[in-house]
């Protein structure tokens, strides 16, 4: 269901501008509430980078896959994957004002490029196709392998092929000034309490946001 504001008389455009801020700050005032958009330093997140993550079929690492790990050109900022042996996986490591040359090999530290999984571990190249199990059909359509998700799921199943990783939070400080950061202990912990909490609230948060959105169309 959806707002049409066009053909609105200027009252009750007004009355949904209002109905929107007022909701935007009960959403806030939850979410801080909730603590989970403030790291140790008291410092509030106002961007969260996600990439997707799967398994190389040739050496059963979970490589997170991103065309490069630049974060941002103006604060020279970037990402490096640091080897978590122990988990067959890679840690992610943040730095700022970072020099030319490193700017360059975070740059060409791809990850996925040309429809292809470039692992870091092995070296080797696998077909993305390979990796969703993509069938042809007797017409000769291609078939995405991939599990169709429920209407009420918000995160991958563990079994699912690809699966997303935090990899970089940036907070901004009271003087307004951002920063990255690497994902943590608690940046992991406050995930954990987010999907809890969605859990718990999406179905009757849906069937309310529902609710309120007909009776402003009645309105």
């Amino acid at each position: 269901m959806s707002l049409d504001l066009l053909g609105t008389d200027q009252q009750k455009r007004e009355r949904i501008k209002l109905f929107q801020a007022d909701v935007y700050k009960q959403a806030d005032q939850q979410i801080a509430a909730l603590g989970v958009e403030h790291n140790d330093a008291g410092d509030r997140a106002d961007a969260y980078l996600y990439c997707m993550e799967t398994v190389c079929p040739e050496c059963g690492y979970r490589i997170p896959m991103a065309p490069g790990w630049i974060l941002g050109g103006g604060s020279k900022s970037v990402v490096s994957l640091a080897d978590d042996k122990a988990n067959a996986s890679y840690h992610f490591h943040v730095s700022m004002n970072v020099s030319a040359a490193e700017m360059k090999a975070a740059k060409e530290a791809a990850t996925i490029a040309d429809n292809n999984l470039l692992c870091p571990h092995c070296g080797r190249r696998t077909p993305i196709s390979a990796i969703r199990h993509d069938t042809v059909d007797n017409e000769g359509n291609a078939q995405s392998g991939l599990r169709i998700w429920d209407k009420s799921e918000f995160t991958a199943r563990e079994k699912d092929t690809f699966q997303e990783r935090l990899y970089a939070v940036r907070y901004v400080k009271e003087d307004g000034k951002r920063y990255y950061q690497s994902p943590g202990e608690r940046e992991r912990r406050n995930e954990d309490k987010i999907a809890s909490f969605l859990e718990n609230t999406l179905p009757h948060g849906r069937h309310k946001a529902l609710s309120l959105l007909w009776r402003l169309r009645k309105a």
